[in-house]
């Protein structure tokens, strides 16, 4: 209204000749307005294209930096865990290793896999592919070759991935250290390109603006080109070849940035090239614009105003819509990220949050929107958050900076926080690291209860290295040996033995680890050990493999002083003999008048007098065998008893054996059959003793047998061994009676006997004399189905130095 009233009046008053001049003179100042302001468009276009190439450089240096620390965190926490399992001898098992690798790669979306690789070069364990088939070797890879020469942070170029991974990666890699500090291996992380281009798709895409990702090397790392056919991709190309590409010099994309933080921005061949150095990792981050996009806009304005100047508030209309794109794309990228996004004041008040915080927190963003900050903090985090906002004020950028958040619930939020300060405001981003913080929490105190357990048990537990030397201990070798468990640390075990004894305890060692068999835990062995103050003491010593890693074998050494239970053992023997030597002598003789009673030598006894005789006659036999079996045992265990070693037949024991039992035992109703007397089933023994063992499992087998019942008795040859196996019809031996059949007064209920039991020695006793002999006993039995004891004896044209296991026990599970 004001500009037709203007008009009108000059109109009006000098008429259509001065309105024409005035619109002349309107139209010339216009026209020279309007160049003035296409040129003062042009200049601000440009500058405004600078900044805005300057504000995504910045965005997107600082994503990458926090990308590439996250890595490098990560790395170093898989580092540490390594380290620490090694230090401690706890590894964990490969699955296990695979599943932890899965879990770490799986919390940050930029790590494509992680891997561990041994000394050797060989990849133990990734996160992709379990189990690895076939090995991976990468002892050729750069990473590998630098780190076994220093410890650093090697970032390399990028390379296609080996064992079935195909796809590129950027190779991150630190290296993992023996305790003594010695290289043991690296533990590698890809950097996923794809994921950087990604990024540069979703939150830097612009109009043919070009990002590269370059590597120290010079090759492409990651790109974002527009013009780039199907399939088309540059990532592993040279520099070069992507400069031919966007039509640049190939010296403008090598220029070093400035000292400034935000890099090199400059014009060069028609675009807007900007370059930065990434702090930490030799990478360089390039961005172009081509020069003709970014005066389109300018040029579509400029003939729009010369040509239509009746539109010009159409144009301010298009105008603000096109700046309300601009700034709709940038609010959707705000609120899409998945992490807490927020913009605050050097006042701790906030300014704006994404959608994240309300799925984090609860709070409404309408909530949180001008609040104190300080407010959300939980009270021990507010002075080291205040510390951080002023260091961003400072110019310095914020990364990692752990606090707690107190949730509308009430619960507490741990996150994790980058920041940086630009134009007055702060612009942050966190990511929520709760479960992080107690799965770290849960795993020390796992740490702190297995220790507790360590040093609280007690036996003395040490752990050993291959040459013997003492690793770790716990508390209780203080209370055993007088030594703490830092002085035994790096000494051999030697030092805790008699000195009689230390050549036989490292034999002992020595033998263990030597096994050809994988022996993982060895049966307990008595020495002489000394304690520091120099006094002797017995010894129970029981090894244990527990694991074996980059061709080192860790043991755990159990010991246990057993003084006690030596005395108990001796006095409890020298009961026994006393006792068995005291009643030999009368039970012989009362054995003996019943026998002539018996047998009518006093004259005619009654019918119920006779039984009464018989009955007691039978079981003074029984006490007889049982004096004759507890002093048997006694003397072997004392190494008392005499054995005259000579050329044997196998088969005349036998037969003699079942003879002599099928002549004593004729009331029990059971047939025995001898299958196998062919001659020269020879063997060197005591013919004595080996009668002995095969009377005793003759004696067992017609025991469990039922009335009408067969045991039978098989010989045959079995290689360098002769078998000799007796087979009854019982019940069976029970599965939980197996495991110590052969230990002494080890019983069974024999079938119709009302739960009355033999002495418990009779097994033990064939075991013994079978040891003295170099043979072996098994036994094969099923509930229900019977027993079959067997016997093996090395025969006596067999090798003398060296014997071979029995068939069975060789091709056993």
């Amino acid at each position: 209204m004001v500009g037709r009233s203007v008009l009108g009046w000059r109109q009006g008053e000098n008429g259509h000749g001065a309105f024409g001049l005035m619109l002349m003179a309107a139209v010339g100042v216009l026209v020279l307005w309007f160049a003035f302001q296409a040129w003062t468009d042009y200049r601000h276009e440009l500058a405004f294209a600078e900044k805005d190439l300057h504000d995504r450089l910045t965005l997107v240096r600082s994503h990458h930096q926090h990308a590439f620390h996250l890595i490098d965190v990560t790395l170093q926490a898989l580092v540490a865990e390594v380290e620490q399992a090694r230090r401690f001898g706890t590894p964990r098992a490969p699955l296990e290793e695979h599943e932890n690798l899965r879990r770490l790669s799986g919390s940050a979306e930029v790590i494509g896999f992680l891997a561990l690789i041994d000394r050797r070069g060989r990849v133990r364990v990734s996160s992709t592919h379990y189990p690895l088939d076939p090995t991976v070797w990468v002892e050729d890879r750069p990473y590998f070759q630098a780190l076994a020469q220093e410890d650093r942070l090697f970032v390399g170029e990028p390379m296609q991935a080996r064992g079935g991974i195909d796809q590129w990666f950027l190779g991150m890699a630190r290296r993992i250290n023996d305790p003594d500090g010695s290289f043991a291996g690296v533990a590698l992380a890809s950097a996923s390109p794809l994921y950087f281009q990604g990024f540069y798709g979703s939150g830097t895409g612009v109009d043919e603006l070009s990002t590269l990702l370059i590597s120290p090397g010079g090759q492409v790392v990651a790109a974002a080109v527009p013009g780039l056919a199907p399939g088309q991709s540059l990532i592993g190309h040279p520099l070069a070849e992507a400069a031919r590409h966007l039509e640049l010099p190939l010296d403008s994309l090598r220029r070093q940035p400035g000292p400034e933080t935000g890099g090199l921005i400059e014009r060069r061949s028609g675009a807007l090239v900007a370059v930065s150095e990434l702090d930490n990792v030799p990478l360089r981050l390039v961005m172009v614009q081509p020069l003709r996009t970014v005066i389109r806009a300018w040029s579509e304005r400029l003939l729009l105003n010369l040509l239509l100047l009746a539109m010009a508030v159409t144009l301010l209309g298009a105008v603000w819509v096109a700046l309300r794109r601009v700034e709709a794309e940038r609010d959707r990228f705000f609120d899409v990220s998945p992490e807490m996004v927020c913009v605050t004041g050097f006042d701790h008040r906030l300014r704006r949050v994404n959608p994240a915080w309300e799925a984090v927190l609860g709070y409404p963003s309408a909530e949180l929107v001008g609040r104190d900050f300080n407010e959300l903090l939980h009270p021990r985090d507010i002075d080291p958050t205040a510390d951080a906002v002023a260091r961003l004020a400072q110019g310095e950028v914020v990364r990692d900076l752990r606090n707690r958040l107190i949730a509308r619930d009430g619960h507490q939020v741990w996150l994790s926080w980058s920041a940086v300060a630009h134009g007055g405001r702060v612009y942050a981003v966190s990511r929520d690291i709760s479960a992080q913080v107690q799965a770290s929490r849960a795993l020390e105190a796992s740490e702190a209860r297995l220790r507790g357990i360590f040093d609280n048990v007690i036996d003395a537990i040490l752990m050993l290295d291959e040459e013997g030397k003492v690793l770790a201990a716990n508390r209780t070798v203080e209370q055993i040996f007088g030594y703490t468990a830092k002085q035994l640390t790096g000494q051999n075990i030697a030092l805790i033995s008699a000195d009689w004894e230390a050549t036989h305890l490292e034999s002992f060692v020595g033998h263990f680890l030597a096994a050809e068999t994988e022996i993982l835990t060895a049966p307990p062995v008595v020495v002489a050990a000394r304690r520091r103050d120099g006094s002797r003491f017995p010894l129970e010593l029981g090894l244990s493999e527990v694991c074996e890693e980059e061709g080192e074998r860790v043991l755990i050494a159990v010991c246990r002083d057993i003084t006690e239970r030596q005395r108990l053992e001796q006095m409890k023997d020298e009961v026994v003999a006393t006792i068995s030597h005291e009643l030999r002598t009368p039970i012989t003789a009362i054995h003996g008048a019943l026998g002539l009673l018996a047998g009518g030598r006093a004259g005619e006894l009654s019918d119920k007098a006779a039984g009464l005789v018989r009955l007691a006659h039978d079981n003074c036999h029984r006490l007889v065998e049982l004096v004759n079996d507890i002093l048997d045992i006694h003397r072997l265990e004392a190494g008392g008893m005499p054995f005259t070693l000579a050329p044997v037949d196998l088969a005349q024991v036998a037969a003699q054996a079942v003879a002599e039992m099928a002549t004593y035992d004729s009331q029990s109703q059971v047939e025995l059959v001898l299958d196998g007397d062919e001659p020269g089933l020879m063997v060197r023994g005591d013919q004595r003793r080996l009668g002995q063992v095969l009377s005793n499992l003759l004696s067992n087998a017609i025991k469990f047998s039922p009335p009408g019942g067969r045991v039978e008795v098989r010989l045959r040859p079995a290689g360098d061994w002769v078998e000799v196996a007796v087979i009854d019809q019982g019940p069976g031996i029970p599965a939980e009676l197996r495991p110590r059949l052969f230990e002494r007064f080890t019983q069974g209920s024999p079938p119709g006997t009302g739960g009355r039991r033999g002495s418990g020695l009779g097994l033990s006793i064939v075991k013994a004399l079978l040891d003295r002999h170099r043979g072996h006993v098994q036994v094969d039995s099923e509930p229900g189905q019977g027993a079959t004891f067997r016997v093996y004896l090395p025969r006596l044209d067999g090798p003398e130095d060296t014997l071979p296991r029995p068939p069975e026990e060789e091709t056993a599970p």
